[in-house]
């Protein structure tokens, strides 16, 4: 009979992808809800919909580094929620944060 261990590895292993994948597309779909609708925000940290990308990439790290740190549960319900959300502000601040320096450098090149 194989060993149970050995195939929770495998099993885990096989479902590492998939989970990848999952998590990918979660995250985008929160980022998009919190850019349709910037003011859900700070339902995440007060007044975060307010806040330059720069500054809501670091509030996102900082979160996220907090979650990590934080007590695994074996069962999940952690801070699986808390991490996603993290996560998507991430995103969001570095799409806000590329599409303020593509329109002050096409605002520069119109300048001349």
């Amino acid at each position: 009979m194989p060993d149970p261990i050995f195939l929770d590895r495998e099993c885990a292993k096989a479902f590492r992808p998939e989970a990848n994948r999952a998590v990918a597309a979660l995250t985008k779909l929160r980022a998009r809800a919190y850019a349709r609708r910037p003011e859900s925000l700070d339902s995440v940290c007060m007044d975060l919909s307010r806040a330059s990308p720069d500054d809501m990439i670091a509030v996102a790290t900082r979160l996220l580094a907090r979650e990590r740190d934080g007590s695994r549960r074996w069962f999940g319900f952690g801070g699986e929620i808390q991490a996603l959300n993290a996560r998507a502000i991430i995103l969001l601040g570095r799409v806000r944060r590329k599409s303020t320096f593509t329109a002050t450098a096409a605002a520069g090149m119109n300048q001349d």
